[in-house]
């Protein structure tokens, strides 16, 4: 969990013309085979008046299957 930490992206002050980096980690379940149907909700806030601004990003894709279900 330490090392999915310090990649993970934070809550973080982002000023004008700059960017931040990091990965989004969700639990899922066993038997979800595919990302089909959901969506990644970001919600950015102003520091002073702390108005919202949201955008969603719909996830698409097959998850990979375990190797255990592969006959490895």
């Amino acid at each position: 969990m330490k090392d999915l930490t310090v990649v993970s992206l934070t809550d973080s002050n982002v000023t004008p013309r700059s960017a931040i980096v990091g990965f989004v980690f969700f639990p899922l379940k066993q038997s979800d085979t595919s990302l089909k149907g959901t969506k990644l909700q970001l919600i950015l806030q102003h520091p002073s008046n702390l108005a919202e601004s949201i955008s969603e990003i719909a996830l698409e894709g097959e998850l990979p299957k375990p190797a255990y279900l592969l006959g490895r």
